[in-house]
């Protein structure tokens, strides 16, 4: 029986039509992927079924086909012979519900929290909560059951396998942590719908594994999926592919079908140009990091020594949790090493970075920029204004666009594009587009040195980190669970575990390596394993 009906669903941002016409039928226990290349409306419909309401559609309808009880609480159709979980009633109907015509009632509000929506980012956490809050939290918003919340919380961690950091405050995690506990405040809820909105795209191929595994048997278990992503592994759990080309389906049918049509070419990496590498830039010694916490002592640095090149771009991975966040923390002073030291060369002059102030570590970090796995633009400001006055930079306007039209040009952003774009504020512009100009934020200070720590990755990135490092010349610590950014990418990487430098070397030669030692997820390891461990 079909749990989601789509029809004729169009959708505009300022006079740009970004949906158009989409219409389609889902069945209830079905997984769905979307897909198409950056641009064509995946995030769009995606925030549109779940009924999120920037996302309102300007034309069409969604339906929901659900079981409804008078108590308000909602299930998928197959259940409406049974009893409802959250008041016993035995009366129970299935119905037709109009989402967007809905808008503003209780019902529309008991089906935004009978659906879960999980994102690329960690926006959805609280992040001076605990992992175990932040699932109770989740079944508070939904009135789940509570003599059933503790058991259910329990059962989720275990899936996704978090149940040893059930205690850990959700900003001490690391990304790919964070990830997974995104992914179990959604699954947390039996939602009847789960949305999954590149679920897999910030963590390492070994947790991505498992992820997929737990995702896979949530739509053998029943549960209606729609997801997009980025990587076939993930799209390959699903039953059915939906392709998008600017705003409209242009194919629909089994996954291997859709991708056979070489529209997913869009991944494919460019290729890097021959640069000259300089001499040693970042000199890293013998570094440690020790933290006390109440539960004991975390060690996520031991003893870390290596060194990167002036124009080189270096790469780090490891499983989540590795130390790999903390290493860039400190070479970008953010956090000091317990012992051992960063130097960092500007011009002449070594910097050694446990020196405070402008004499010290200043002088770097006035040129050092840090783009992290989520956006740092701002909202209320213009496209124009986040590139120069809201982080700072205060010249005269010519100048200024000067600055910011060869920068954007540097990204890899189309000059007849970039006039057109600089009045805007960044919820006009496409994910593409957003990403181009986060990273041009970065680079607008003129920076010697970026690091870039697991960003959110697509083909335009990697040309606008190619690019501008032919034209100005920077150094890059990128740290990232995307292996084949990091093959594509990176000069030199170095393979981190445990907080101990495994080794240094040629990207394939250190991605083969990582995929011999690692298992998903640390399997294997019991609950209470690792509880001393570090997020990165």
């Amino acid at each position: 029986m079909d749990i989601l009906i789509v029809e004729g669903l169009e959708k505009e941002f300022s006079g740009r039509r970004v949906l158009d016409g989409v219409s389609f039928r889902i069945r209830e226990g079905e997984g769905v992927g979307i897909v198409g290349k950056s641009g064509s409306g995946k995030s769009v419909l995606i925030n549109a079924l779940k009924g999120i309401r920037e996302y309102r559609p300007t034309k069409g309808s969604v339906i929901y086909r659900l079981t409804l009880c008078g108590c308000g609480w909602l299930d998928p159709p197959s259940m409406s012979d049974l009893p409802c979980p959250r008041c016993g009633s035995t009366s129970r109907w299935i119905e037709e519900l109009d989402l967007w015509e809905m808008e503003g009632t209780e019902a529309f509000k008991e089906g935004f929290n009978r659906t879960a929506i999980m994102l690329q980012r960690t926006f959805s956490l609280y992040s001076e909560a605990t992992v175990w809050d932040n699932l109770m939290e989740a079944l508070r918003l939904v009135n789940y059951p509570k003599n059933k919340r503790q058991e259910r919380i329990r059962q989720t961690l275990r899936r996704v396998n978090m149940i040893h950091r059930s205690t850990y405050i959700a900003r001490d995690l690391s990304a790919g942590e964070k990830q997974r506990i995104v992914l179990a405040r959604q699954l947390v809820r039996e939602p009847v719908i789960l949305f999954a909105d590149e679920p897999t795209g910030t963590i390492d191929p070994k947790t991505m594994e498992m992820i997929n595994a737990s995702l896979r048997a949530e739509i053998d278990e029943g549960l209606t999926m729609i997801l997009t992503s980025k990587w076939f592994d993930t799209l390959r759990i699903t039953d059915r592919c939906i392709l998008l080309e600017d705003g409209g389906i242009a194919a629909i049918g089994k996954v291997s079908e859709i991708l056979d049509q070489g529209v997913m070419d869009e991944f494919g990496w460019v290729e890097k140009k021959p640069v000259p590498i300089g001499g040693p830039k970042i000199i890293v010694e013998n570094c440690s990091k020790i933290f006390y916490r109440i539960e004991g002592v975390a060690k996520p640095l031991q003893g870390v020594s290596f060194t990167i090149n002036e124009r080189e771009i270096f790469g780090l991975i490891g499983v989540s949790g590795s130390g790999k966040t903390t290493i860039g923390r400190i070479i970008g002073g953010v956090t000091q090493p317990s012992s051992g030291r960063v130097l960092v060369r500007m011009g002449d002059e070594w910097i050694d970075m446990r020196e405070p102030g402008e004499r010290g570590r200043g002088k770097v970090t006035a040129y050092l920029s840090m783009l992290h796995e989520e956006y740092s633009l701002h909202h209320q400001s213009t496209v124009f204004e986040n590139l120069t006055t809201s982080i700072g930079l205060t010249m005269p306007e010519d100048i200024g666009k000067e600055r910011v039209l060869r920068v954007l040009k540097a990204v890899g952003m189309d000059e007849k594009r970039i006039d057109e774009i600089l009045p805007l504020y960044p919820d006009s512009l496409s994910e593409v587009e957003k990403r181009m100009v986060a990273m041009a934020q970065a680079l607008m200070p003129e920076p010697f040195i970026l690091i870039l720590d697991d960003p959110v990755v697509k083909p335009d990135l990697v040309r606008s980190i190619l690019r501008s490092r032919e034209e100005l010349g920077q150094t890059y610590l990128v740290i990232s669970h995307d292996h084949e950014f990091i093959k594509a990418i990176c000069d030199r990487v170095m393979l981190i575990r445990e907080g101990k430098v495994i080794s240094i070397g040629d990207p394939d030669e250190i991605v083969r390596l990582f995929n011999e030692l690692e298992t998903p997820m640390g399997a294997g390891a019991t609950d209470t394993e690792g509880f001393y461990g570090f997020g990165e």
